[in-house]
Order: C-alpha cells, then sequence, then structure tokens
C-alpha cells in the first residue's frame, strides 16, 4: 500500500515550497470529529520532507489542536481560539496576542455565564473536555430532572465555547431555536453587567454552540505573522468557508475549497475539490504542482 501512495508523490517533490493553512471542522473532520481518509497522514508527512510548513488555524483550544497536529502527524503551527496564540511546535513556543485586559474581560464574562446558567433549574452544567464529552455523549448518565445540558468547554484559555443541548426522549439533541434564545437573553444580561465591546459574540448553528471571543487579535492578525515570516513561500489556504479570513485571502497566493464548500466559498476558490472534508482536502494537496502552476 505504502508504494502505491509514495508514486503519487512524484509530482510534489519539485515544486515551490509552501505555508499552508488548513481549517479543521469541516475541512479535516466532520461534525462527529472524524477524518474521511486513511491515507491522509502520509501525504501530509510527504509534503512535511518535502519543506512545505503546514499551519492549523482554528477557533479550537491549544489542547484540542496538539490532539488534532498528533491525529495528522502534522509537525508546523498551530494558530487557535481564533487567532488568540500561535503555537510552534518545533520550538515549542506559544506566542499570545491577547491583552491581558482582554483575557480579564473574558474571565468575567465566564463567571457571570456559570451565573447565568444557574437560573435554570432544569439545567445540568458539566465543565469538561467538551470535545470528548460529546464524542460519547450517549454513555453519560444525566439526572432525569435534568432537560438541559451545558457542556462548556475547559481548555479553553482566551475565549468561551458553552454548547447546549436539549431532552428529547432518552437524547439530548442540537435544538438552535433554544440556543438562539439563550444567546440572546445572555448578551441582553451581560450588557447590563460590563462592557463587552472587545469581544465578539455568536451561535454557531453547525455545532448548536455559543462562542465568546476577542475582536482583536483575529484570525487575519495570526495569519500576517507567518505570512511575514515565510515571505518566499506560497501562501495556501484550503478552507470550507471564507468568513473569518477574507482579509488573509486578499494576500494569499491560492485558496481552494471542498465540495461541501459554501457558495462564498466556491466562488471565491481558485480550485473546488471533486471531494468533501478530508478527501477533498488529501484531493488538494496531491495535486498541489498543477493547481500552483
Amino acid at each position: 500500500m505504502r508504494r502505491t501512495i509514495d508514486n503519487k508523490y512524484e509530482n510534489l517533490k519539485n515544486m515551490k515550497k509552501s505555508l499552508i493553512f488548513l481549517d479543521v471542522d469541516n475541512t479535516l473532520i466532520d461534525r462527529q470529529y472524524k477524518s474521511h481518509s486513511s491515507t491522509i497522514n502520509f501525504v501530509i508527512d510527504q509534503l512535511q520532507r518535502e519543506g512545505h510548513i503546514f499551519v492549523i488555524n482554528s477557533n479550537r483550544s491549544f489542547a484540542d489542536l496538539l490532539e488534532l497536529a498528533n491525529k495528522f502527524s502534522f509537525t508546523g503551527y498551530l494558530i487557535g481560539e481564533n487567532g488568540a496564540f500561535c503555537y510552534n511546535q518545533k520550538t515549542e513556543n506559544r506566542e499570545v496576542f491577547v491583552e491581558q485586559k482582554t483575557i480579564e474581560v473574558i474571565l468575567e464574562i465566564k463567571k457571570l455565564l456559570l451565573d447565568f446558567i444557574k437560573s435554570y433549574k432544569d439545567g445540568e452544567l458539566v465543565i469538561c473536555d467538551s470535545v470528548d464529552y460529546l464524542k460519547h455523549l450517549d454513555v453519560h448518565e444525566i439526572a432525569n430532572s435534568k432537560d438541559i445540558l451545558f457542556i462548556l468547554n475547559q481548555f479553553r484559555e482566551y475565549s468561551i465555547s458553552l454548547h447546549i443541548k436539549k431532552r428529547e426522549g432518552d437524547d439530548f439533541v442540537k435544538d438552535l431555536s433554544f440556543v438562539k434564545d439563550f444567546y440572546n437573553q445572555f448578551k441582553s444580561f451581560l450588557n447590563e453587567k460590563l462592557s463587552i465591546d472587545n469581544c465578539c459574540f455568536e451561535y454557531t448553528e453547525s455545532f448548536g454552540n455559543i462562542l465568546v471571543y476577542p475582536k482583536f487579535p483575529d484570525k487575519n492578525f495570526a495569519n500576517a505573522k507567518l505570512f511575514d515570516q515565510y515571505a518566499g513561500l506560497n501562501k495556501i489556504f484550503i478552507a470550507d468557508d471564507v468568513k473569518d479570513k477574507i482579509g488573509s485571502l486578499e494576500k494569499a497566493d491560492f485558496f481552494f475549497t471542498l465540495a461541501n464548500g459554501d457558495e462564498q466559498a466556491k466562488y471565491m476558490a481558485d480550485y473546488v475539490a471533486k471531494e468533501s472534508l478530508t478527501l477533498g482536502v488529501e484531493e488538494i494537496l496531491l495535486n498541489l504542482e498543477l493547481l500552483t502552476k
């Protein structure tokens, strides 16, 4: 099997070296946190041995990104929590871009969030590794008196991620209407307590969670740091959307998206993969020489 895979690499050996930025959710992994390719690690490893540098850029926590780097054999950079930090895996140096006063505001918001959750008498709060907890949600015992499940990620240092599930029979499921209502009520509650002008708030339809993170820095700021450091390399982005990276794409050499990419991404892309998710990423990586000519 390895011989067959190695033959695919012949096209990659003489191409210009690249700085390759990859999204995580709906790009490398699906909504169940699964990869769709059994050979993607071999492709990534070969490109890295040829001198290409990968960057994972995500809203996820440092702990989540380390696990993903191990899962996909990445040795490059990890940009996390919407650009709050950049970690160099080779030097083990983590550069934090968030100002201390913004971190203090995030911590205060988290305290107020915990107080707000307590007002839901039929709610159960779990502070944990939310990625792992959600993977195995069916095995956790939750009191029958609880109809709302609040899952707060314990690893985030510069942002907040709260997943919300509602009971449906014996299961807890995503309820976007409830998440939206909670989001609006919590923002109103916060506005009465403190100034939150330097933070972004959003709820996601894909995961049914609420996110709070600094307005600055953002992913574009963190990306620009690496642009400057690796000025001579091709700057390549592979993602399923463009919503938080327009500034970076304006300076990038190439942008590629997947078959599951949204319409705006497909409109802006230099190439749209025939495959979705990890298989689409692998398709793009194996054809980089042709796609970057």
